[in-house]
């Protein structure tokens, strides 16, 4: 009996051992199937070796992992290697689009496609307006959440020079020696109607200028009066000209033209109402002819300047054209009377302006003078990228008509760059100058404009 006992224990152990050998053989005949992701097929890798090209079978059970390529097709490598930049299109195609292939590809811009993109841009980019905002704007801004003042915005400015000259040994030519600095702040009231704005300019822009004449520079309160138009109180450039009427911030070259520094481009006292209209606006004040509060009021003064835009209902599809003209007329040490017009016409990267007058005594930046005079310059510009300007000028004056020999003619060449628009700004003029009565000379200006 024992015997039989022990030859069944025998046979169940025998039995088990076997049944758990061919077990563990048929676990191991299971293989980890890896994968790797190639260009042109899927290719399974595994421990024993199965391969195949097309369809993979694997067993029931098979754990399945997928690798990272480590091999790259030498094809593909070469063929983005060897992409040239296209400059017929970089140059020619305003509406190529250099992004368009690793955009639709999700993948980052190769080198050569990020030059042609940034070449592209800058020969074709947008060109929008220069702004004079600060580059500490929005860090020198202060906002109120209550009381009568909405918002206080100081400022900086400065624009300065280096320059050299050649002449003969009578050069008296002072005209363009002008740099500026100035500091000051817009107010905005909570009603949305008024503001005001004080400007002080402590350095003398001409050393031929008494201090306190140019101290006191924009200092005046606004006020809106319906949806088009406003009243102005206070100290403010006269309304006469394009050039005249504007800001040294926004001056294209480093100097006024000989026209507006002569008729216009000075502060005066006084009251004027503004509007702006679809297709015309216009300005017109009474002034004291005082300048620079040296004398208060030595006699009354009207300027006026009326603007009118012929192409306003074209939305700028052929340009914009403004045609304008203007009177200023008063009495300081004795009476003088300026006329003046003026054609401005904008398209697209281009702008060419024109400017002239007339007068029987004068008035303007260059100081009060009884004599009759007359002149006319013209300017073409062209912003060649959105950060660089070219332009030119042709500038004749004649200070007195009643004398012989005294016609002046100027032609300036320029370039500007707009590293962050007119708040930080490289410019460099050139000026070739002659007199009829044998006096000539040329200046070089490079300088600098900031505005914080």
């Amino acid at each position: 009996m024992r015997k039989v006992v022990k030859r069944a224990l025998l046979a169940v152990l025998l039995t088990t051992s076997c049944v758990n050998f061919c077990y563990a053989d048929d676990q191991r005949a299971l293989p980890t199937v890896k994968y790797e992701l190639s260009d042109e097929l899927v290719t399974p890798i595994s421990d024993n070796e199965i391969v195949a090209d097309a369809t993979i079978q694997i067993p029931d059970g098979a754990t399945r992992e997928l690798v990272t390529p480590v091999v790259k097709d030498p094809r593909l490598e070469k063929k983005k290697s060897s992409k040239k930049i296209d400059l017929t299109a970089v140059i020619f195609d305003a509406n190529a689009d250099f992004k368009a292939e690793a955009t639709e590809e999700g993948r980052e811009m190769t080198k050569i496609e990020e030059a042609q993109y940034n070449l592209h841009e800058a020969l074709h980019g947008e060109v929008q307006a220069l702004s004079t905002k600060g580059l500490m704007a929005d860090k020198f801004k202060m906002t109120f959440d209550k009381g009568p003042i909405e918002s206080i915005s100081p400022w900086i400015d400065y624009s300065g020079n280096m320059s050299g000259a050649w002449s003969g040994e009578d050069y008296k030519n002072t005209l363009y020696n002008t740099y500026f600095a100035d500091f000051g702040a817009h107010v905005k009231m909570r009603d949305d109607k008024t503001a005001f704005k004080f400007m002080f300019s402590p350095v003398k822009g001409n050393p031929d200028n008494n201090y306190m004449r140019t101290f006191f520079a924009d200092n005046f309160v606004t006020r809106k009066v319906g949806k088009n138009n406003t009243i102005l109180v206070g100290n403010t450039w006269l309304p006469i000209g394009f050039e005249g009427n504007e800001s040294p911030l926004v001056w294209q070259f480093m100097n006024r033209s000989q026209t507006s520094m002569k008729y216009t481009s000075v502060r005066a006292l006084g009251a004027k109402v503004m509007g702006k209209y679809k297709w015309a606006d216009y300005q017109t004040g009474i002034y004291s002819s005082g300048r620079g509060f040296i004398d208060f009021f030595p006699g009354p003064e009207f300027a006026g300047w009326v603007e009118l835009k012929p192409l306003a209902a074209t939305n700028g599809k052929y340009g914009k054209l403004v045609v304008g003209t203007g009177f200023n007329a008063g009495n300081a040490q004795s009476s003088y009377a300026v006329m003046t017009g003026a054609v401005k016409y904008d398209y697209k990267r281009f702008q060419a302006i024109t400017e002239f007058g007339m007068a029987d005594g004068s008035n303007g930046a260059a100081g009060f003078t009884a004599n009759k005079s007359k002149g006319i310059n013209g300017t073409l510009s062209y912003r060649v990228t959105p950060k660089l300007q070219t332009l030119v000028r042709y500038d004749q004056f004649d200070p007195n008509t009643d004398k012989n020999n005294d016609l002046r003619t100027e032609y300036t060449a320029g370039l500007n760059y707009f590293i962050k628009g007119q708040a930080l700004r490289l410019m460099l003029n050139y000026t070739l100058y002659s007199i009829e009565n044998g006096t000539y000379g040329s200046r070089v200006l490079l300088g600098t404009q900031i505005v914080l």
